[in-house]
């Protein structure tokens, strides 16, 4: 399964959909493109990658875990 979410705004509007996502993280109330996401309670892995290239740079945040399928 893949779901995504797209934005556009300023650098305020992604520091605050940042701290949303956070919150909704926290809260386990999470979801993406209106399908709930949950994250296990256990250890996860994060990462948090920045990449600039000629003409378009780049910030990522990835968070994993094992499914246990």
């Amino acid at each position: 399964m893949k779901w995504k979410e797209d934005g556009t705004g300023t650098r305020q509007d992604v520091a605050s959909y940042l701290n949303g996502l956070a919150a909704r993280i926290g809260s386990r109330s999470l979801s993406v493109d209106g399908q709930p996401a949950t994250l296990p309670d256990g250890e996860l892995e994060y990462t948090l990658k920045y990449d600039e290239d000629e003409g378009e740079a780049q910030l990522a945040f990835k968070v994993t875990w094992p499914t246990g399928s």
